[in-house]
Formats: structure tokens, sequence, C-alpha cells
């Protein structure tokens, strides 16, 4: 049961970058590109950019949740499953490239979860 709110807090990770993602394209203002450097009060009154901060409050509020549970030697690999999502969910919603490289990271990432997170102690056969 705890390793749905692990899935829930990567999730919640993935749609607030996501959003984040949306609020940087901004359409271009009549001076030039958007930048939040040079205009904080857009980000700021942006939707986008307001949910995703929404949503990384409420991972902080699942991860503590987590915690509570589950061992954080076992917890922050799991999390990492979320630069796999993210990395499609870019693919995806931002067209962008999935490459040979990137593949092979997906696959490493997904193996060091499964050599992290096996129990302590487990005989190899």
């Amino acid at each position: 049961m705890i390793y749905l709110f692990v899935a829930l807090g990567a999730l919640l990770n993935v749609a607030a970058q996501i959003a984040l993602k949306y609020a940087s394209h901004r359409p271009p203002t009549a001076t030039g590109p958007f930048n939040p450097l040079t205009d904080p009060l857009a980000l700021l009154s942006n939707p986008w950019f307001i949910g995703g901060l929404v949503l990384y409050a409420l991972s902080v509020i699942n991860w503590v949740f987590v915690l509570s549970r589950l061992d954080l030697s076992v917890a922050y690999p799991l999390m990492s499953l979320g630069y796999v999502l993210t990395l499609l969910a870019g693919v995806l919603l931002f067209s962008e490239t999935l490459s040979g490289p990137r593949i092979a990271g997906i696959v490493t990432i997904m193996v060091g979860v499964i050599l992290i997170t096996r129990p302590v102690g487990v005989a190899h056969a």
C-alpha cells in the first residue's frame, strides 16, 4: 500500500514539472521572449506556475507520509522513477527527442532502482 503513495509522489513531481514547462511557454511579450527573471510578476500570475507549486506542496506532504512508513534508503531511489516518467512526458507532450542514449539512461535508472531497493540480506542464487 505504501508503494502507491511512493508512486503518487513521483506522479505529483512529474505533473509539477509539466505545469512548470507549460508556464515557461508563455507567448513572447512585445519586448521579446518571456523571461521570468525580468518579468517575475507575469510568472507569479501564471496559472501553470501556481499549479506547479501546488503540486509540489502536495508532493511534499505525501513524501512526509511515505517517509513515516518506509526506509529512506528504499523510498528515495524509488522516486528516481520520476525521471523516467518525466522523459516520457517530455516526448509525448512537448515532442522532445527520445534517443538511444536516453533509452539507455532509462534502463540504467530502472536497473539501479531494482538493485538498491532489494531487501538487505537476500540470498543470491
